[in-house]
């Protein structure tokens, strides 16, 4: 029931929405087989929970070429084609097989969100992750493609991740 209110709200949301956006992601995809083995961890038990202030129904392209006209460059950034389908209003879903939802979001800039990692449920030193990813999961691609000083981050979040969302204070899921 939570869920198809959650999936609701964010198909229904019209505007620029304002809202606090709570996970818990699974990070195993991320982890090296050999050193969690090493370690003695299993790959399933690698979390990462972050709290962040985002608006929903931003939409991409828009966002960075109006960073591009502040920083006095031209408009001219077309997004790459994306791996979801926009459903409405922010929600999309994979458009492989539509077996995913995610909601389509954007940091408010300049807030600093809180984000950790989590084995076997504690928090974790990052010095833990480093050991236990692969190196093409540390590495930060940044902003390249956007040609900016300042990046526009945009993230599409899956439903089953999100654990609390909160829009104007009143707590949806």
């Amino acid at each position: 029931m939570q869920k198809s209110n959650l999936r609701n709200t964010l198909a229904n949301n019209e505007g620029n929405t304002i809202a606090h956006v709570t996970t818990m992601t699974s990070q195993k995809s991320k982890v090296s087989v050999n050193a969690a083995k090493a370690l003695g961890i299993d790959p399933n038990d690698v979390m990462k929970y972050s709290e962040i202030q985002v608006q929903l129904g931003s939409n991409y392209s828009t966002r960075v070429n109006n960073q591009r006209e502040r920083e006095g460059l031209e408009k001219d950034f077309i997004a790459e084609k994306a791996f979801y389908r926009m459903v409405s209003g922010a929600l999309a879903v994979n458009k492989k097989d539509e077996s995913k939802e995610y909601a389509i979001v954007t940091p408010m800039p300049n807030t600093k969100g809180e984000s950790h990692y989590l084995v076997n449920g504690k928090k974790v030193d990052f010095s833990l992750i480093q050991k236990l990813f692969k190196p093409s999961s540390l590495k930060s691609y940044g902003n390249q493609s956007q040609g900016t000083a300042k990046e526009t981050k945009h993230y599409a979040i899956g439903l089953d991740s999100i654990t609390r969302l909160a829009i104007n204070g009143k707590v949806i899921l």
